[in-house]
């Protein structure tokens, strides 16, 4: 099931603001040029996750629920 809508309206400082969604299994997500958006993530962080991705620790790859 999926839902898609929008609308558009004056702010009171006289801004228009127009707002399009869809709802689906992903949960509600607008979109708006006046909805803010995180920063970039920086290059530095994005080798460092990708290296992360590529190598994973096998210390890791174990589940542990943390019962003795």
């Amino acid at each position: 099931m999926e839902a898609r809508g929008g609308f558009r309206y004056t702010a009171p400082d006289g801004t228009p603001i127009a707002l399009s969604y869809i709802a689906n299994e992903n949960g509600f997500q607008p979109t708006g040029a006046h909805l803010p958006t995180p920063p970039p993530i920086p290059p530095a962080i994005q080798r460092a996750l990708a290296y992360i991705a590529a190598n994973p620790n096998p210390r890791y790859q174990q589940y542990d629920d943390g019962r003795f």
